[in-house]
């Protein structure tokens, strides 16, 4: 049986995803939500996202200083070791992009 190879879309979206679990348990959340998506964006850096936040000054940095004086007062109980879950809004919605990239695979 033949792997199968993934489209340079779906290879990216993933590693978003990867990215935004990254963060999560950085922050000590117990869910992937669309603020560590932003920041899992922000360092994938070869996307058409990473392209577009970059051109319009969005940093690292800043964002992350802002998402914390987002949740500042918001008590989190610490991630697990295990994988951080994803909040039901980000799930819908990663599920919707990699419906829409195996679709539409050239328009990733």
């Amino acid at each position: 049986m033949r792997a199968q190879r993934c489209e340079p879309g779906v290879q990216r979206a993933r590693l978003v995803i990867i990215l935004a679990q990254e963060e999560a348990r950085a922050f000590q959340h117990d869910h992937i939500g669309s603020e560590h998506i932003l920041l899992g964006f922000i360092q994938e850096n070869d996307g058409t996202a990473a392209r577009v936040l970059k051109d319009m000054g969005v940093s690292l940095e800043e964002t992350c200083c802002v998402i914390e004086e987002v949740i500042a007062g918001r008590s989190r109980p610490a991630i697990p070791e295990s994988v951080a879950g994803m909040s039901e809004r980000t799930r819908r919605s990663s599920g919707w992009s990699l419906f829409r990239s195996r679709r539409e695979p050239g328009k990733c």
